[in-house]
């Protein structure tokens, strides 16, 4: 997840059956056995067989550009944020992305590398 906000959302979607808990920053315990919600940034570094990526829809991935920087570095900054995530996948990745508010990264995932699916009945991603 992006931020600690999206994490909340999350776990509330998520069946109670799976255990879901929220980790944040270097209190990630990798032996928690159920489903681990984090923020990208505290995933940096960790792997794991299934990993989801949720929230990618413009405003969250990426977020608007503080004032202060420059928008073509901020969407790069914001890219490699997402790549980071993406690729703490061992096995399956999968990536919850908004059709209504579509992030430009979707742009990247096409059907020559990827297993594109609509889900009509998804909750607001």
């Amino acid at each position: 997840c992006k931020t600690g906000a999206i994490i909340n959302e999350t776990i509330g979607l998520i069946d109670p059956k799976f255990n879901a808990k929220a980790m944040q920053g270097p209190n990630v315990d990798i032996g928690y056995k159920g489903v681990k919600v984090m923020t990208m940034h505290a995933a940096k570094g960790l792997q794991f067989p299934v990993v989801a990526v949720v929230g990618v829809e413009e405003g969250i991935i990426p977020k608007p550009a503080p004032i202060q920087l420059d928008d073509v570095e901020h969407k790069a900054r914001e890219n490699r944020l997402l790549f980071v995530a993406c690729s703490r996948a061992m096995r399956h990745l999968i990536v919850f992305a908004s059709r209504k508010k579509q992030s430009p990264f979707v742009d990247k995932l096409t059907d020559e590398f990827w297993e594109v699916e609509d889900d009509i009945h998804a909750h607001n991603h």
